[in-house]
């Protein structure tokens, strides 16, 4: 058995790692593009980019970066089904554009210029704002370009994204590096497209459109296209780490038990032989004797209680799939029955302590301290140990003068010891209560207290568990009720791993 942590990427993966299937947003996704992964698309692993013209990567802010070098340059991948996304849709990029000059294509899946048979384009306009453009082939103007009212600055490394229902004359909603653009969208160069876009069998581009003249100045790091409008929040957690879509290698906390012992005979030494339906172990026990010998040469087996080993076969369900492990240990004797019998005697130790009075002389002259009802109750001075070694002997001398008592203390030998009563020695201050936080002591180190605190979530980071929603279905559950079931359970998922991560951490 093995226990295995989930991961997520906290930079770009450099390597092919393949979508995380456990992750809210995966089946939405229809094209995923890391630089980092090379010229792949993650959404479908078959489906390698081509360049063309004079293409350039690099590393950068972001990791690994794609650039075009020429007018006609992008990244090109053959049309699929998924790339036609005619309902609602999300695009998001991590980006750094070089220039405010002219108009520069993320991505698109247009037809020509993106005026006809476009599904969607992401893109950044001369003024810096992200715009989205989708058109079908209805009208004299069937296009809409949408830009917000927020914009990038040159050289600037930022998330970008935009999400737009089915139906292209409504304005999208527009976020960079996670935060919602609250500004109105501008409807650009007169566009008036309705209704859904139309698809185009032409490849999906990044850098460019397909008539090459909208060439993309600056660095593509990561992108991805999904079949979904995604909320403010999925936006802005996916703003926060655009890697966690891929999968990262899990991290085991034990070795997984996928494999068989094959032990036979005695010998001292087995093999581990993978595979093999079951293991079985045979130890043969001399006489009756407390202390059995190992045939198989190792170190001798010593039996300190009754033990039945007559034939009592042990099975353990093995569940990595092959058939049951089955171990027995036989004695070849008479007595199934072996006993050890302690030869020492018991060991026992008695403590007798001498009645005394709670009455404590002062001897130097001032009278008799006694205490009373709560205070000292009756204790010998003078304690005798059976078990043979000395008396133990305690004394105590209190020095008083004046009006005010003050307290001295003297060394007396105990066992060789000394013993200093440190209430005598000084007036014992008043108790001050001190309030704390419950779990945490005083005196612990600032870094160990704020690293509680936070894994606590007393810093203002607490991990809210989902609230208990109540969910009906119809006798044939519709397609919204099975998507409330699934925003729930993703919900609760999405908590868990906060948990786990934190922990982790």
């Amino acid at each position: 058995m093995a226990i295995t942590l989930p991961q997520r990427f906290l930079k770009q993966p450099q390597h092919p790692a393949p979508l995380d299937p456990g992750h809210p947003l995966f089946k939405d996704i229809v094209f995923a593009y890391s630089a980092g992964r090379g010229l792949l698309d993650g959404r479908h692993p078959d489906k390698t980019g081509a360049f063309a013209g004079t293409m350039q990567l690099g590393y950068g802010g972001g990791g690994k970066y794609l650039k075009t070098g020429a007018p006609s340059s992008h990244l090109a991948f053959a049309s699929v089904d998924d790339y036609n996304v005619l309902g609602e849709v999300t695009a998001i990029a991590l980006v750094r554009h070089a220039t405010t000059t002219t108009q520069g294509v993320v991505i698109h899946k247009c037809e020509s210029s993106g005026g006809t048979n476009t599904p969607f384009g992401l893109l950044i306009e001369s003024s810096g704002a992200v715009s989205l453009n989708r058109s079908n082939a209805s009208g004299s103007r069937p296009f809409r370009v949408w830009a917000s009212s927020a914009t990038l600055s040159v050289n600037q490394l930022a998330v970008i994204a935009a999400t737009q229902g089915a139906d292209m004359s409504t304005a999208p909603r527009f976020f960079i590096d996670g935060a919602l653009d609250s500004g109105p969208a501008t409807n650009l160069y007169d566009g008036a497209g309705s209704g859904a876009p139309t698809p185009t069998p032409v490849s999906l581009k990044l850098g460019n459109r397909t008539d090459h003249l909208s060439r993309f100045n600056g660095e593509i790091y990561d992108v991805l296209v999904l079949r979904r409008a995604l909320s403010a929040a999925e936006i802005a957690d996916l703003s926060r780490n655009i890697w966690a879509v891929w999968q990262a290698p899990a991290r085991r906390l034990w070795v997984s038990a996928n494999q068989a012992n094959n032990l036979t005979g005695t010998d001292s030494i087995q093999g581990n032989v993978a595979g093999t339906g079951n293991i079985a172990q045979t130890q043969a026990l001399d006489a009756t004797a407390p202390t059995q010998t190992n045939l198989g040469s190792g170190g001798t087996i010593v039996a300190s209680v009754a033990v039945d080993l007559a034939q009592a076969a042990i099975t353990c369900g093995n569940f990595v799939g092959t058939a049951g492990v089955t171990q027995r240990h036989v004695l070849p004797v008479v007595s199934a029955t072996q006993s050890s019998i302690w030869v020492t005697n018991a060991v026992g130790q008695k403590h007798v302590a001498t009645a005394a009075s709670a009455t404590q002389e002062n001897t130097s002259s001032t009278g008799a301290i006694a205490r009373g009802i709560g205070g000292l109750l009756p204790q010998a001075l003078a304690q005798a140990n059976n078990s043979g070694t000395k008396l133990i002997i305690q004394t105590h001398l209190l020095v008083s003068t004046a009006t005010g008592q003050a307290h001295s203390f003297s060394h007396v030998s105990l066992g060789g010891g000394t013993t200093v009563e440190i209430a005598l020695a000084s007036p014992i201050a008043a108790a001050t209560p001190v309030l704390r936080k419950p779990g945490i002591p005083l005196g612990t180190p600032i870094w160990l207290k704020t690293t509680i605190e936070i894994l606590t979530g007393r810093r203002g980071n607490r991990v809210e568990v989902p609230k208990f929603q109540a969910l009906s279905f119809s006798a044939t559950p519709t397609k919204a009720e099975c998507e409330a079931l699934y925003r729930y359970i993703n919900s609760m998922r999405h908590s868990l791993e906060q948990i786990i991560k934190r922990l982790d951490s």
